[in-house]
């Protein structure tokens, strides 16, 4: 799972929080030598760019897109092409898509929705390959699984379990971060609108705030900070909110042991 892609802003926030008001540590900064030097997009995704994002390619376009208009165009434009099988080992393919009518794979040895494992390699009508994963939206990762299934003599268990252990404290010390950091954030929110006697505020009033009140000067300081990272403090809580609604599914239906998300025996 990835998060969300202020992740590294909100750290940010973190450690404003854990430096408090008014303090004097050093702000560390990134080695210019790791810093991507990929072009940025500048400006507003244009309502065919929002629709074809995926197609663009981020140098030519400063889109990360998956670069298909360039891969037709540079990479196959004149080659002439053989019939491959790929097989697709994901979350799932639109069988009906229109850029795949005529080029999805068809078992011929099965007759479609007839009820029966014509070609009796135990799937019932596998017309086009087979979802294992059932109606699962949610899953367990692979070394869960194992771990969950209590067998001690799968010579993948001992890794499992020290990659569960790892990725587990991971996580729980992200969800306590981001729970500390989305009560600070609210908290400061409310101070200042109380400071003020306003619900909508701008950084440029926050800027001009003149107190000796801690709380005050911390909500400040966090909006100050929130507002360096490219966000308003009106929409800091929903964007916290999505992230910690991220870690929660990790932890809830990825990391959980318990969990059962599929629908089908095919374990």
């Amino acid at each position: 799972m990835k998060l969300n892609y202020r992740f590294i802003g909100y750290i940010g926030i973190s450690a404003a929080l854990l430096f408090g008001c008014g303090s004097t540590a050093d702000i560390i900064s990134t080695p210019i030598e790791n810093i991507d030097t990929s072009p940025l997009k500048v400006t507003d995704l244009s309502d065919a760019e929002k629709k074809n994002w995926g197609h663009l390619d981020l140098e030519r376009d400063t889109i990360p897109g998956m670069a298909v208009n360039r891969a037709y165009t540079e990479i196959i434009k004149g080659k002439k092409g053989k019939k491959t099988i790929v097989a697709v080992i994901d979350s799932g393919i639109d069988i009906d898509h229109e850029d795949l009518d005529d080029v999805i794979w068809t078992n011929k040895d099965e007759i479609p929705n007839n009820g029966k494992d014509d070609d009796n390699n135990g799937y019932i009508d596998d017309i086009h390959g087979w979802n294992f994963l059932g109606d699962a939206y949610n899953e367990q990762l692979e070394y869960v699984r194992i771990l969950a299934s209590g067998d001690t003599t799968n010579p993948d268990y001992n890794a499992a379990k020290a990659k569960y252990e790892e990725e587990y404290q991971l996580w729980m010390g992200r969800k306590t971060q981001y729970d500390q950091i989305a009560q600070a954030v609210k908290n400061a929110d409310e101070a200042l609108r109380k400071h003020l006697g306003k619900d909508n505020y701008t950084i440029e009033e926050v800027n001009a705030i003149k107190t000796e009140d801690p709380a005050v000067l911390q909500a400040v300081q966090i909006a100050q900070n929130v507002n360096a990272n490219g966000i308003e403090m009106s929409d800091a809580v929903e964007e916290i909110e999505g992230i910690q609604e991220q870690i929660n599914e990790r932890l809830n239906y990825n990391l959980n042991k318990d969990f059962k998300g599929r629908t089908t025996k095919d374990d």
